[in-house]
């Protein structure tokens, strides 16, 4: 089996401000230009998780660097592998990591007036082969406020902005300078429920026990200054327990005799699952919780959707535990936010767009009733003998393309154009390099992602289907390179879990050489995902 390492080039900006459950924390919380020290917490439990689990005994490092006002390039950072003192965290307690910074000029050797807009990092182990970054595999960045600037942020002790069970949650606002400081509950026109004079924090506890949306703004007033912010947090009622229709669960989304479509996760050991749908333009808040069935000691979460029209592309994802928000491991059309928009309108016309105005940092499964309609021209295609097979391995990206240059620009349509070449050569039958849905747009495909569904850096669904029917036409088969053994970070069944307590990946590879994340084979849910794939 081939593989093929490859890096995430999608870059997600992580405020140190954030409301919840972070990767960095910051002290000060506020970190500006002449913050003297500034510490650092890295929270190996969070983000892509490439360092969760390592003890004291095993160094983590730092690479760090920083982004000027006006500017995205890294500057002032060492060379890759510095394991310098200096870049080496201390072990506070399990996934628990932290840097001291003695100040900003001192520590990243800065001698001239440079206005730092963001602290950059990637944490890693000492040669480089586990990093902590993102969770769609990005730098890590901290905002610098400049000393002239007035700051409020507003954090809250809430893992995530949802949650499924009644809690208290204690939010606080911090200033940079002394303040007048108000808390409310929804709305700046009543009363405050918490307000301090002249100072730079205020904590409130609210007991939030009723599902439903709850935003907490804070304001701050210092001289002429004012600042605003605010975090929401969102009680989500509770998944219950229903049969699936017909007593046995299909995973995917199937559609019902009535018009209706029934989607259906497996999702062992979670007790809430909402399906977050463009049919109610992707509002949490009036997302009905799916119901759930335990069935041969496995848990699958179900709903069915009345009035999606016919022939209509509506995109979903489920989040899960007010934790993890994922796509549909089953999904037969997905759609990337990091990389479908370098994706030419030629190679895929009229692509559903990401609704990025609504939804961020999760692929999305496209439900269209008529996704699979296809009429194939051979449908009595019987293959090749085993002993006669002449095989032509091609991967798509770099078969074809911009003649006499390596660009990795290569398309269906491009192969297309190449199948009575190949048949002269006396090829009668073509391998395909991996073309599920694999991590970015240029890859070799062996960092699958999503198995129902054909990568769209090459072209269509139909695209492929068309490519097979070519192909059939000429008496040569098709083969595909299927990657059973690993997926990379973005299949649901490996965001949903941390990695000891996942039941479908092995947090160790039993094997030599492994390579990103090796899929568990003695699970049931994944033999099932294999057997449905190849039968799809």
């Amino acid at each position: 089996m081939k593989h093929l390492y490859y890096l995430l080039l999608a870059i997600i900006l992580l405020p140190c401000h954030a409301a919840n459950a972070q990767l960095i924390t910051t002290s000060p919380t506020i970190v500006q230009r002449s913050s003297n020290p500034i510490v650092i917490t890295f929270h190996a439990d969070q983000g892509n998780k490439g360092l969760m689990g390592l003890t004291s005994s095993t160094p983590v490092y730092a690479h760090t660097g920083i982004i000027r006002k006006g500017s995205t390039k890294w500057e002032y950072a060492p060379q890759w592998l510095d394991n310098s003192a200096k870049y080496k965290l201390s072990y506070v307690s399990a996934n628990t990591w932290q840097l001291t910074i003695p100040g900003i000029n001192e520590y990243y050797g800065i001698t001239n007036a440079v206005e730092v807009e963001k602290l950059a990092f990637v944490f890693r182990n000492a040669n480089g082969s586990k990093e902590g970054k993102t969770a769609a595999g990005g730098d890590i960045f901290v905002n610098v406020v400049q000393d002239n600037e007035f700051e409020l942020t507003l954090t809250s002790s809430a893992e995530s902005e949802y949650i499924t069970q009644a809690r208290d949650i204690t939010f606080t606002a911090t200033t940079t300078s002394s303040a007048d400081i108000d808390i409310y509950l929804n709305s700046t026109t009543s009363s405050p429920v918490a307000s301090a004079k002249n100072a730079t924090t205020l904590t409130k506890t609210i007991a939030i026990n009723t599902p439903g949306t709850y935003n907490v703004i804070a304001r701050a007033t210092s001289g002429t200054k004012t600042a605003t912010q605010t975090s929401t947090v969102t009680y989500l009622g509770q998944s219950t327990q229903t049969d699936y229709p017909g007593g046995i669960p299909q995973m995917g989304a199937k559609a019902n005799s009535d018009g209706s479509v029934t989607f259906c996760l497996a999702a062992p050991d979670k007790s809430n699952v909402l399906i977050v749908g463009s049919w109610n333009e992707y509002d949490i808040a009036t997302s009905q919780p799916m119901h759930y069935q335990d069935y041969n000691g496995n848990r699958y979460f179900w709903a069915t959707i009345s009035g999606l029209a016919a022939d209509t592309d509506y995109p979903y994802y489920y989040l899960v535990d007010g934790q993890y928000k994922v796509g549909d491991p089953y999904a037969n059309l997905v759609l990337d936010p990091w990389n479908d928009r370098y994706i030419s309108p030629t190679v895929f016309p009229d692509m559903p767009p990401y609704p990025s105005d609504k939804v961020s940092d999760v692929p999305l499964a496209v439900y269209n009733s008529s996704i699979n309609d296809y009429e194939w021209k051979i449908k009595n295609f019987k293959g090749v003998d085993q002993s006669a097979l002449v095989i032509y391995e091609l991967l798509i990206r770099d078969f074809n393309g911009t003649e006499g240059q390596s660009l990795g620009n290569g398309t269906i349509a491009g192969v297309m154009e190449k199948l009575d070449y190949l048949k002269e050569l006396g090829v009668n039958a073509i391998e395909l390099l991996p073309v599920m849905e694999f991590n970015g747009n240029n890859s070799w495909g062996y960092n699958p992602n999503f198995y129902f569904a054909p990568d769209k850096a090459y072209g269509t669904p139909d695209d492929y289907r068309k490519l097979v029917d070519a192909i059939h036409e000429r008496g040569m088969a098709v083969i595909l390179d299927v990657v059973f053994n690993q997926s990379d970070g973005l299949h649901p069944w490996y965001r949903m879990y941390d990695i000891d307590r996942n039941p479908f990946y092995n947090g160790t590879a039993p094997h030599s050489y492994s390579v990103l994340n090796d899929w568990n084979q003695d699970n049931q849910l994944v033999q099932q995902q294999f057997k449905d794939a190849l039968i799809y």
